[in-house]
């Protein structure tokens, strides 16, 4: 059997009434400097210190790195031509899916969707969205969506925008009721989705859209999106019926 000397006993008791009553800390630190068990010092007022410093390097590198993110995008939006073909768009495509899982701040992703002003703009936003899957952007790529399949001439948008507006739905559904353990994409959600999609489809620049493959284009994602509508309302109806 192992012996445990005393010290050892005490102090492991101390550190658990710690844990559980961590606002003791904060008082204690501020009378005593450091304690003795044992072989083993404490330093209260120190350790704190060190803590407190690595915490303040950790929330500067941390907005070092969103600074150099904001900078990034906005030399990617003055960089890139709008007109250009997809194989061209492929390094700019690149340089949006690098920096999109580090952006804290989607306020700009959300007002590009909302409030069109500009293809550089919304494509880089809707590249951002489809590379995040973020069931919160879902409601503003709806409402995008929506706007652009109301449009005759889809306000002007390129097709490959819309297509990359939409694929980001299809992915952000994926993301939502296949793997999420616990789905947060509500029924209203899910239906108003629906709603905008058939418009989207019905749309005749979409049909128009690689009618020798329309799963190539526009239609693709839209139906691919329908589906796993189709799978999310079968599960929350499932749910809310219950076990027979």
């Amino acid at each position: 059997m192992d012996y445990f000397p005393i010290w050892f006993i005490a102090l492991a008791a101390f550190v658990v009434w710690l844990v559980r009553n961590p606002h003791y800390l904060t008082t204690l630190s501020k009378h005593v400097s450091s304690a003795k068990i044992g072989d083993l010092e404490v330093q209260f007022r120190e350790v704190k210190e060190e803590i407190k410093a690595a915490r303040q390097q950790v929330e500067e590198l941390q907005n070092d790195v969103l600074n150099q993110n904001a900078a990034r995008l906005e030399q990617i939006l003055e960089g890139f031509d709008t007109h250009a073909s997809i194989r061209d768009l492929a390094d700019t495509r690149e340089a949006i899916k690098a920096i999109a899982p580090d952006l804290d701040d989607l306020s700009f992703v959300e007002e590009a969707l909302r409030n069109y002003k500009n293809p550089k703009e919304l494509y880089a936003a809707a590249e951002i969205a489809r590379a995040r899957r973020s069931p919160a952007l879902f409601d503003d790529i709806v409402v995008c969506l929506d706007e652009v399949a109301r449009a005759p001439d889809l306000k002007g948008i390129r097709l490959y925008t819309v297509w990359t507006l939409t694929k980001a739905l299809h992915m952000t559904l994926v993301a939502d009721i296949k793997h999420s353990p616990r789905p947060v994409l509500t029924r209203k959600q899910l239906l108003a989705a629906d709603e905008m999609l058939n418009r989207l489809i019905a749309n005749d620049r979409v049909q128009l859209d690689r009618t020798d493959d329309p799963t190539k284009g526009v239609q693709g994602p839209a139906k691919w999106s329908k589906d796993w509508i189709a799978k999310g309302l079968a599960r929350l109806n499932s749910q809310q019926a219950g076990p027979v």
